[in-house]
């Protein structure tokens, strides 16, 4: 779906970010993904000159920085796409206009990428569910591998980055792993503000009431776990996320 880009500049002043959709392919076929197969939809797209200049005329009418993300699908499929825009809104306004951000599997966040990412100030969202068992019970290639192995590269280099967050998924099948799944995150990196845990949970899953029991149950050693994380950090850096939408676009919001 692409929203109309045309738009007045009292229009424009009320937009704080911008969604832009890259593709709906994915390098990997989770379980629960709510996503499409449509192909790379911007990078050749007839309007990216015209989106270009109606995201730098909406940071042009605010007096902080506005948000782009960059979303999929896997966006890193279509990197050069990312390049593209991040280069082509810098090179029309002060870089300090905008602020990036991305979602990602972590999959292709190679060294490469991270400094790319990291030079241009990106907000990083990696979904890991977990350790490496309950990452591979929903997050399988596309012979039906687990993903973990293909993640550990970027998870032993999450304290590298400024700005990363975890997204864990919880589904009736992992719901038991709950506790475990934060406390592995919070042992990897993901334990203060810059480097935060969000949590969400497979609403479209048929919660049956004994995973349901199983979730209560690990919510409760959950909640002791992060009561002391807490009490150490000084404050909380791990939050439940608001339910997934099931779309994407590239447009404005």
């Amino acid at each position: 779906m692409t929203r109309q880009i045309e738009c007045d500049d009292d229009a424009l002043a009320k937009v704080s970010s911008f969604v832009l959709s890259l593709t709906d392919l994915c390098n990997i076929q989770c379980t629960y993904c709510f996503e499409g197969k449509d192909p790379d939809r911007l990078s050749h797209h007839q309007s990216f000159s015209r989106l270009v200049d109606t995201i730098c005329r909406a940071a042009g009418l605010r007096s902080s920085p506005l948000v782009v993300s960059f979303y999929g699908g896997e966006p890193l499929l279509a990197y050069r796409t990312v390049v593209s825009m991040v280069e082509a809104l810098e090179g029309r306004a002060e870089p300090a206009r905008f602020r990036f951000r991305i979602a990602t599997n972590g999959m292709l966040l190679s060294p490469a990428v991270q400094g790319f990412l990291v030079e241009h100030g990106f907000g990083i969202q990696v979904s890991v569910d977990g350790p490496p068992d309950v990452i591979d019970v929903h997050r399988k290639d596309h012979r039906g591998r687990g993903t973990a192995v293909g993640l550990a590269p970027l998870l032993a280099r999450v304290r590298e980055f400024p700005d990363i967050m975890a997204r864990l998924t919880v589904t009736p099948d992992t719901a038991r792993h709950f506790a475990r799944s934060l406390a592995y995150l919070i042992d990897n990196g993901f334990d203060c503000p810059a480097r935060p845990i969000k949590f969400d949970f497979d609403y479209g899953a048929a919660w049956q009431p004994a995973a349901l029991q199983e979730l209560e149950a690990s919510c409760e050693v959950a909640a002791d776990l992060l009561s002391r994380h807490y009490q150490a950090l000084g404050t909380a850096n791990i939050k439940r996320s608001a339910p997934r939408r099931s779309s994407r676009w590239t447009g404005f919001s």
